[in-house]
């Protein structure tokens, strides 16, 4: 029988040194810059728009744009970001639970898409 090691090097167990660390502080720092930025913001997954509070409508490219002009973090920083935020954050009001359920899909089909590079014309 293999001694199992005292240091099981899990992502739970990693995660508190990584956040302490220079990258996860400005991770951290990332996370609260692009959350601030989309505060006020809403989605509409079937145009895949990202309406900013100023009514402007932008794909998630020229949303990656709009917060790197004023934060100063780079494009793969803020991108993986604003997927969280859309793919975790994001909640829609007045939505009973079907609606919901299409909502995420959409959501999860136009990430997936964007991801895959299968850009389509409303998001380019």
């Amino acid at each position: 029988m293999k001694k199992s090691s005292s240091r099981a090097g899990g992502f739970w167990d990693d995660f508190p040194e990584w956040l302490g660390s220079s990258e996860g502080v400005q991770s951290m720092e990332a996370v609260d810059c692009v959350f601030n930025a989309l505060d006020g913001a809403r989605v509409d997954p079937s145009e895949r728009r990202i309406i900013w509070p100023d009514g402007e409508s932008l794909n998630i490219d020229q949303s990656v744009e709009r917060i790197k002009k004023d934060s100063g973090f780079n494009d793969q920083v803020i991108l993986s970001h604003l997927i969280g935020w859309l793919q975790m954050e994001y909640t829609p009001e007045g939505l009973d639970e079907e609606q919901m359920d299409r909502f995420e899909n959409q959501i999860e089909r136009w990430v997936e898409e964007y991801e895959n590079g299968l850009h389509p014309a409303s998001d380019s």
